[in-house]
């Protein structure tokens, strides 16, 4: 997973994660089916998942009058009776429009989401596990945030070459859910919230969330891609412990209240 699409997605989830009450509200399907895919992807089980999706691609019929001349009398009342229901006053429990009907779909599926959410995140735990034991492993032959790839590859040893080799493969498994981890805050609105520095980064949530990543600045200047390949070494090396998912019953066992940090490094 190159740089570029790891500032990609830093972009996407910081753009969610400030716009999280108005995007919840809105429940965009254009925005919300991605999401799912993204999940899904990871192996999570979304309860509701497949209904919601049969709803978006489900056509809805034109309301327009039947033909008096041609529909018997009962299914013309029928037709008309039920778009008098959609189209009445506000206020009514019928939605207005099929599109009114679907965002309030949205705003239920992302409510069960939040509900379940802790399901998702224990899915992506032996994922991520196996990739945070890479970064354990690289750290024990004293690969950290200061290995250079020339260094390595005048002076490495075979084992050393090998976790390094193994470690890369780690850091596309733990960006990823990162990016997800990260989207699942943002939309559900679960543990941690943290607070967004002038709009200006991702916040990473250190260290309850799972020591991820340092914050992706979001300015013009080029990322190094030696920081965003070293990152999960600086991370769990500075910690001493080792690299770990949480959950929301993580979180709230060590006092985040309300989901909310009272800081975030």
């Amino acid at each position: 997973m190159s740089m570029y699409y790891f500032r990609a997605q830093a972009y996407a989830a910081h753009g969610v994660y400030v716009n999280t009450a108005s995007n919840r509200d809105q429940a965009n399907p254009n925005e919300i089916i991605p999401f799912l895919d993204d999940l899904e992807s990871h192996g999570v089980t979304i309860t509701h998942s497949a209904a919601y999706r049969a709803l978006i691609e489900y056509t809805a019929p034109d309301y327009t009058d039947p033909d008096p001349f041609t529909t018997d009398p009962a299914t013309a009342h029928a037709t008309v009776t039920e778009h008098s229901l959609r189209t009445g006053a506000s206020g009514t429990a019928m939605s207005r429009t099929w599109h009114q009907y679907l965002i309030n779909a949205g705003r239920a599926l992302l409510d069960s989401m939040t509900a379940e959410a802790d399901t998702y995140i224990t899915a992506m735990q032996p994922a991520y596990n196996t990739a945070a034991a890479a970064v354990t492993a690289a750290l024990t032959l004293d690969l950290d945030e200061n290995t250079s790839y020339a260094a390595l590859i005048e002076d490495g040893t075979p084992e050393q070459i090998d976790a390094w080799r193994a470690y890369l493969d780690a850091v596309k498994v733990l960006d990823r859910i990162a990016a997800t981890r990260i989207a699942l805050s943002a939309w559900l609105g679960i543990a941690p919230q943290g607070n967004v520095n002038h709009a200006t980064e991702v916040p990473d949530y250190t260290p309850a969330f799972m020591k991820t990543s340092a914050p992706m600045k979001l300015n013009p200047s080029p990322v190094s891609a030696n920081a965003l390949t070293h990152r999960w070494l600086a991370m769990q090396n500075r910690a001493g412990t080792a690299l770990h998912l949480s959950t929301v019953a993580d979180l709230d066992a060590v006092g985040y209240a309300n989901g909310r940090a009272a800081s975030v490094a």
